[in-house]
């Protein structure tokens, strides 16, 4: 749903590339110096280890849901953090619909519609392209209901997104990609992304309501629901090397 960002998806590799590729063989370095630690302590020390603390966990609120940007998909902190509730995914979901990175793709599309003459009924100009972007906007907001909200409440499954950390690049690209059919159930188990894809499916197929007559179509709501999962992927690249871009712009 995120074809909108390719622009920006181009510009973060051609940033972050060199970097992203050098962080492979970083990952295991950081364990080293408190093991070395630990390891001192103990010949230092003959009494018995004092137990270790519990790391606290943040508690699921009323309002927006747990914050997952900086958590590793098979780490263990990410395992503990509380199953949203249906009301948090439906939060999530609005989030979403009104991130301004969703009005550019709803923009984006709008004009990519326009110009390859999808949702030709809409006419030409400025008014036709207004049109084409209500209904962009539309059928993104619809695609987050249905998928972060309503398949993932009702399947039982986890809607957020969680970083891998101190991996290679083409780690990361593949595990992002692969995010549009694999995701986490409320259990915390890794399952089939059943809300991403049928979530698709069902805003493509609704969109249709809206549509001028002539232009709902098979075809239509077909091309709709590839633009869904491929814009998906663009947008799980995004938000794991965003993280990325942002710090090195915050450094320089």
């Amino acid at each position: 749903m995120r074809i909108g960002r390719v622009i920006a998806v181009f510009i973060l590799l051609t940033v972050l590339g060199p970097d992203l590729h050098a962080q492979g063989p970083a990952a295991a370095t950081p364990s080293a110096a408190p093991a070395s630690q630990a390891s001192s302590a103990g010949s230092q020390n003959s009494l018995p280890d004092a137990p270790q603390p519990r790391v606290a966990q943040q508690p699921a609120s009323s309002g927006a849901p747990p914050a997952a940007s900086t958590a590793q998909f098979d780490a263990p902190q990410e395992q503990s953090l509380p199953p949203m509730t249906a009301k948090e995914k439906l939060h999530y979901a609005v989030s979403n619909s009104v991130d301004p990175l969703a009005i550019i793709e709803a923009a984006a599309k709008a004009g990519f519609y326009q110009e390859t003459g999808f949702r030709s009924k809409y006419g030409g100009g400025a008014s036709g392209y207004f049109k084409q972007f209500g209904a962009s906007a539309a059928d993104g907001a619809l695609r987050e209901f249905d998928s972060n909200f309503l398949f993932a409440s009702l399947l039982h499954q986890d809607p957020r997104y969680y970083h891998t950390s101190h991996r290679s690049f083409s780690y990361r690209m593949g595990y992002a990609l692969s995010r549009v059919f694999v995701t986490r159930g409320d259990s915390g188990q890794t399952e089939f992304n059943w809300s991403s894809v049928l979530g698709s499916a069902a805003a493509a197929g609704m969109s249709n309501v809206y549509l001028p007559a002539k232009d709902r179509t098979a075809s239509m709501a077909v091309g709709n629901f590839g633009w869904f999962l491929v814009g998906e992927g663009f947008n799980r690249v995004l938000e794991e090397f965003m993280p990325n871009l942002y710090h090195r712009l915050k450094h320089t």
